[in-house]
């Protein structure tokens, strides 16, 4: 068992003023802000930058990064950060920012392209840049995580490489201007790692108490927070669940239902933390079949209660149950939205079957398995 913080964290609100105190501890002279468009439009990062300036730090940047970061951009970043000499990165956006970056310290000092580093240990790579990981969402907790998942444009398909940040700074009030949509979905995918990281292959008592807090903080304040984003508590709420659920999974990590939203997001370019969502429900259903203790722990988590004499059948629909009405309340779609038939959505479950994510579920599970889960997510919310 693996009981390790991939980086330490700076945590709470207003958190980013430290920034360049991080940096000048770091020895970081010249940095290269990892971001994309919408955040870099925002008046609190030129205020960033100019705070960095002031105290001599220079600041260069690459704000073209997009969602389910591809293998070019992240080839990009590091040629550019080459050209520029900058002796640092400061990633500053969602998971998939914070995943381009990580990916890219890869390349900065080793030859190659990313597909030559796929689940390649750190200890088994020339050393990056420090790198600092600051999230504009609470949902991945990419900023406590060794991964990076990548899209593999030549396979078509999610694949990993591992490179932690050297230092991660939490600060709720960057949340706050997430609207109620993107709001939900990371949420959601806080949620999935938590239950995930209680139940993995790899679980451990660690990640089990990291990930059921993480639940309560977020069935009590995802609503909350969606319905009124400006609510500090709330986002303060998600974002120290966001951080904890990815230190859980970072030692335990997921299972099938991030092997189902990742085939989701290359098939459809379903947002991560939808398919995760969708996902999530069967995923405990199945999950309770083997592992009813660690189920009913989620869902005491929840909030709900159990008589004693459930079987191991009803625990996991007593669950999935509330998953389904948490994602009714927050305004999740239904795997129907985009994707045509019950038959459609079977017929991806070869691609999960190959997703590395698969291979750490609690127990070995085959083809026939995935296929009768697709088809009860696809009718699940019908």
């Amino acid at each position: 068992m693996n009981y390790s913080i991939a980086c330490p964290v700076q945590f709470g609100s207003g958190a980013i003023s430290q920034l360049s105190n991080v940096l000048g501890g770091l020895g970081c002279k010249h940095v290269m802000f990892v971001t994309d468009n919408f955040v870099s439009s925002q008046s609190w990062y030129a205020d960033c930058k100019t705070k960095l300036e002031q105290a001599n730090i220079k600041v260069s940047q690459y704000n073209q990064c997009l969602p389910d970061p591809p293998d070019y951009t992240i080839v990009e970043i590091a040629k550019q950060a080459r050209e520029l000499m900058v002796d640092g990165l400061v990633a500053i956006g969602g998971g998939s920012v914070m995943d381009a970056a990580k990916g890219a310290n890869i390349l900065i000092n080793n030859p190659g392209t990313p597909a030559d580093y796929y689940f390649v240990p750190p200890e088994n790579q020339k050393q990056g840049f420090p790198l600092v990981c600051i999230p504009t969402t609470a949902g991945t907790g990419s900023e406590s995580t060794m991964y990076s998942i990548i899209t593999d444009t030549k396979n078509n398909e999610k694949n990993v490489l591992i490179h932690p940040a050297t230092v991660a700074i939490v600060d709720p009030e960057l949340t706050l201007t997430a609207p109620p949509s993107v709001t939900a979905n990371t949420g959601m995918d806080i949620f999935a790692h938590s239950i995930e990281a209680v139940t993995a292959g790899m679980r451990n008592p660690y990640s089990e108490a990291l990930a059921l807090d993480s639940i309560r903080r977020v069935v009590k304040y995802l609503p909350i927070a969606v319905a009124t984003g400006s609510d500090i508590e709330a986002r303060e709420n998600l974002a120290a669940a966001s951080n904890l659920a990815g230190i859980a999974f970072n030692s335990s990590s997921t299972h099938i239902g991030h092997g189902i939203a990742h085939v989701l997001g290359v098939k459809y370019h379903i947002p991560h933390g939808i398919g995760c969502a969708m996902a999530s429900p069967e995923t405990l259903r199945w999950t309770a079949e083997f592992l009813p203790r660690e189920v009913k722990l989620i869902g005491e988590a929840m909030g709900l209660t159990f008589k004693g004499s459930e079987d191991n059948a009803e625990i996991g629909k007593k669950v999935a149950d509330a998953v389904l009405e948490l994602m009714a309340k927050v305004g999740i779609p239904p795997l129907s939205k985009f994707c045509k038939s019950e038959e459609e959505a079977v017929s991806i479950s070869g691609m999960i079957l190959a997703d590395p994510n698969v291979s750490r579920c609690p127990i070995p599970i085959d083809l026939r398995t995935i296929k009768e889960i697709m088809a009860r997510i696809y009718s699940a919310q019908r």
